[in-house]
């Protein structure tokens, strides 16, 4: 996940990775996402997001 994260951070639309702590569990560190992650949000909307906004995010999470 850490490789993943290094190769796109340059992209607007994903999470920077800051750091990673090699403790007993490994343990990403990434910029602060004031309204939490993507995956919640459409679950807790489920059925008021529109196609439109799902389309625009999988664009997004494409480039």
């Amino acid at each position: 996940e850490a490789y993943v994260m290094a190769g796109v951070g340059g992209s607007p639309y994903v999470s920077r990775l800051l750091g990673i702590c090699l403790t007993s569990t490994v343990q990403l560190v990434t910029q602060l996402m004031p309204y939490g992650c993507l995956l919640d949000h459409v679950r807790e909307n489920r059925g008021r997001l529109g196609s439109q906004d799902l389309l625009n995010w999988c664009m997004q999470i494409a480039k």
